[in-house]
């Protein structure tokens, strides 16, 4: 099984407000261990515990007419 990894920023191309944005990568985790671990408490019915494990959730801003055509609740 390959490991996961998050990645926080790729090298990619944006376009924002007419603005073509450049990100690199600059950090890499593996966190294959804790996934595992995290689906098997979940697996085995222990959901509190795998909540635990899991990152804090963020919320991104998204445009208005983005929001509207996705369906996301502002």
């Amino acid at each position: 099984m390959r490991p996961i990894i998050p990645v926080r920023h790729t090298r990619s191309h944006r376009i924002t407000g007419g603005r073509q944005e450049l990100r690199r990568v600059v950090d890499l985790t593996d966190i294959t261990a804790r996934a595992r671990k995290i689906a098997t408490l979940a697996q085995t019915g222990q959901s509190a515990k795998a909540k635990r494990l899991l990152p804090p959730e963020r919320v991104y801003p998204v445009p208005r007419g983005t929001a509207r055509s996705l369906g996301i609740d502002e």
